[in-house]
């Protein structure tokens, strides 16, 4: 087992250094989908208009790739978002509180937070600010992806390589399904390990930590073959996991050092269900819960607006700035699966939430939680947090922020 002092920043910074070595194909085209196989060309830089296309690990295979040409967004950097604010409060009327940050071009143009930090605020006592941290929940996974993948990119674990039997001898259990000695970390990351959801144990009790979760589903095997889609969450806790037996620390150390500090972002950090400190947004949650515990690199973080749109812009190697990972790891992030066809409107990469349109990122919810981040193909990202049980379903964030934009002049995708 290493320790992370061997994962120095010295190692991270020649990864961003060397992000476009690698590159096997550049598509440039109008709008459709390709099937590519591994192409064998030399290396190329990656043009801020076009989708690259490229293989990583052991098992190259084809992709399935939109070709998505879309116009840059108008400037805003000298934009009054003040009717922006106001269609976005209305849409988001009967929340608690609620954050959001847009960015254009990797550089944040515009904050607004709205509400107060806890349910009980009065007055101008509590009010949120884009400082507040909220609960993040299944935004995490995008977090966790990247610090996995950077262990791909330092050469410690492969894409295409099994790894539940590392996680059990860390875990001291025996695994119970043979089908588990063949799951990659490829599969946990797209949610195809044939680990099936757990509610009973995430969110009913059935788990106190991540590693009280991860040893159930160690021991009680796949609810399927691996290689189907199925979300869950004990993907997620389980790959927490291999980072700690990876780097031989903490696995919110680990992100910290690997990822969180060299962008600069010193406040955000995991939570328990019931941990509110200051600065915190209050999410209310019933007695004797624990689902963030359980849920860990699942869906522990809490964070800003801005600090989920500085992380989703750092994974584009377009924009300035430090990056995490090589380029071509980018591009599979957000690839279809393999062997994919059709006219796809949305699928899961590794740790993307992806759309048709161009845009990725992801949402998450969980009791009195609601928040998503997206990144745009014109050059907008943003990341919107809030508390509470607005709107019903998260999903429905992205129409209210899409409609926020129209009104300062951004066209929808």
């Amino acid at each position: 087992m290493r320790a992370l002092t061997a994962l120095t920043v010295v190692a991270l910074a020649a990864i961003a250094a060397t992000r476009a070595e690698g590159l096997r194909q550049v598509i440039v085209g109008t709008d459709s989908f390709d099937v590519v196989p591994p192409a064998t060309t030399a290396p190329a830089e990656i043009p801020p208009s076009t989708t690259a296309i490229a293989t990583i690990g052991t098992m190259p295979s084809q992709l399935v790739v939109p070709r998505i040409p879309v116009r840059p967004a108008p400037p805003l950097a000298d934009v009054d978002f003040a009717t922006f604010d106001y269609t976005l409060a209305t849409s988001m009327r009967g929340a608690q509180a609620f954050s959001i940050a847009i960015a254009q071009d990797g550089v944040v143009v515009h904050e607004f937070a709205s509400g107060y930090e806890d349910s009980f605020g009065y007055a101008f006592e509590g009010l949120a600010t884009p400082d507040s941290r909220f609960r993040i929940a299944s935004n995490s996974k995008t977090i966790t992806a990247i610090a996995v993948l950077q262990l791909v990119d330092l050469g410690e674990i492969g894409l295409d390589e099994p790894v539940l039997e590392r996680i059990a001898k860390l875990l001291g259990v025996e695994m119970s399904d043979q089908r588990m000695a063949q799951v990659t970390v490829r599969q946990l990351l797209m949610h195809r390990s044939g680990f099936a959801e757990r509610f009973e144990v995430f969110f009913r009790g059935g788990a106190t930590s991540c590693t009280d979760a991860a040893r159930r589903g160690l021991t009680e095997g796949l609810g399927h073959s691996p290689g189907q889609s199925d979300y869950s969450n004990m993907n997620y806790c389980l790959l927490g996991l291999l980072i700690e037996q990876i780097t031989g620390v903490a696995y919110e150390r680990a992100v910290n050092e690997m990822l969180l500090q060299p962008l600069g972002i010193t406040q955000m950090r995991t939570a328990k269900t019931h941990d509110v400190q200051p600065g915190d947004v209050e999410h209310k949650s019933g007695p004797l819960r624990d689902y963030m515990e359980a849920l860990g690199g699942a869906g522990a973080w809490i964070a800003t607006s801005e600090d989920l749109v500085r992380i989703l812009d750092s994974i584009d190697p377009t924009k300035e700035g430090w990056h995490p990972l090589k380029a071509e790891t980018v591009i599979q992030m957000y690839a279809p699966p393999a062997g994919s066809s059709g006219n796809w409107s949305e699928w899961y990469g590794l740790g993307l939430r992806c759309w048709g349109d161009g845009s990725w990122g992801h949402t998450g919810t969980v009791e009195s939680s609601r928040s998503m981040m997206v990144h745009r193909p014109d050059g907008v990202t943003w990341s919107l947090v809030a508390a509470g049980n607005v709107p019903a379903e998260t999903d429905d964030l992205r129409g209210m922020v899409d409609r926020a934009l129209e009104s300062v002049g951004v066209p929808r995708l």
